[in-house]
């Protein structure tokens, strides 16, 4: 079935990213907006990224999110352990030390930190489109985050800090969206 509804509509409706497309702006060209980022500042030299977590934004579990979720969820992507496509991967191989996460001699990118609360990304260059990478990034609980690194995915119920969240997935069979309650987001 996900094959059939396509991965892409089902991370859509389940994501949350610290940036995204909000859907009232695709008429009006596919504007960036922030979603989880209260907001974010991007350094003189283009190489550094802080974003502020919005206050009040929620898993489906009732658990705020917060920076080093973010910054887990990164990592996560990087994993060799989790076997991405490269594809998947190679956005985000222009922060600092993500390519010796992807080549298994560190566990997390050293560009990618947080400080007072806040998600501090270094970049080894300026990335003029580093806030559409962000967009990629589908925040998970930290802990599920270091945990669930499996090719296979995360089992069900998967925690969301997205308008729904997978409450049921059978391989082959059906995959279950239920509403995220806590969703404090402007998607519908």
């Amino acid at each position: 079935l996900v094959e059939q509804l396509g991965s892409g509509q089902l991370l859509t409706a389940t994501c949350a990213s610290l940036v995204n497309f909000p859907d009232k702006s695709l008429p009006a060209g596919l504007r960036l907006a922030p979603e989880v980022a209260a907001g974010y500042t991007v350094s003189r030299d283009g190489k550094t990224y802080t974003f502020t977590i919005r206050k009040g934004f929620r898993f489906s579990t009732g658990q705020p999110v917060t920076a080093h979720d973010f910054a887990a969820s990164i990592n996560r992507v990087l994993s060799p352990a989790l076997k991405a496509p490269p594809q998947n991967q190679e956005p985000f191989l222009t922060v600092a030390g993500a390519r010796r996460v992807v080549a298994g001699k560190a566990k997390t990118a050293s560009g990618v930190t947080v400080r007072s609360g806040k998600l501090v990304i270094r970049l080894t260059s300026a990335e003029p489109n580093f806030l559409s990478v962000m967009s990629l990034v589908c925040v998970l609980p930290a802990g599920l985050a270091r945990t669930a690194v499996n090719p296979e995915g995360v089992r069900a119920p998967v925690p969301s800090a997205g308008p729904y969240f997978v409450s049921e997935h059978l391989p082959g069979e059906r995959v279950v969206l239920e509403r995220n309650r806590f969703y404090g987001g402007i998607r519908p």
